[in-house]
């Protein structure tokens, strides 16, 4: 039995070989020797993790394991409550289903104080956006139109 000053581990649903820790922060170990692989972060923010040649994202693994979902036939997809990313704790993560998801995705700006304007662009369709720096450094690509309306200039 752990001494209550380590973390207590649990068999992973989608991986049975390896194994998560029941509180953050979430490590993964390999039972059988032990094996902890790296959790790094990807370029649009997210956490992932590589297991048996299959990369996961944390939330989702954390969401399988430990979160109820009271509709798996539409509720696929994990949303982050508070838009931020690497907040994987429990409190932060629901099912939801895509459209659900599409449209907090279009809420990003709820939960910052407010942008810098760092540099535009045009891509291919046509549209003009604007990358912007958020008060957490986290840059983000936004619609032009959608940018001044949140800066306050329309």
């Amino acid at each position: 039995m752990e001494n209550n000053n380590q973390q207590q581990f649990v068999q992973l649903v989608v991986e049975p070989e390896f194994e998560i820790t029941t509180t953050q922060p979430w490590r993964i170990r390999r039972i059988a020797d032990g094996f902890e692989p790296t959790i790094n972060q990807r370029t649009d923010g997210y956490m992932q993790v590589g297991l048996n040649n299959r990369t996961y994202s944390i939330h989702r693994l954390v969401a399988l394991q430990f979160i109820p979902n009271d509709d798996p036939e539409n509720k696929i997809q994990v949303d982050h409550r508070s838009q931020i990313k690497t907040d994987n704790s429990l409190g932060n993560l629901c099912w939801v289903t895509v459209s659900q998801n599409n449209l907090n995705k279009g809420q990003i700006h709820r939960n910052i104080a407010n942008y810098v304007y760092h540099d535009d662009i045009d891509d291919e369709t046509g549209y003009h956006f604007v990358y912007a720096v958020d008060t957490n450094g986290q840059r983000h690509k936004i619609q032009y139109v959608k940018f001044k309306r949140f800066v306050g200039l329309i």
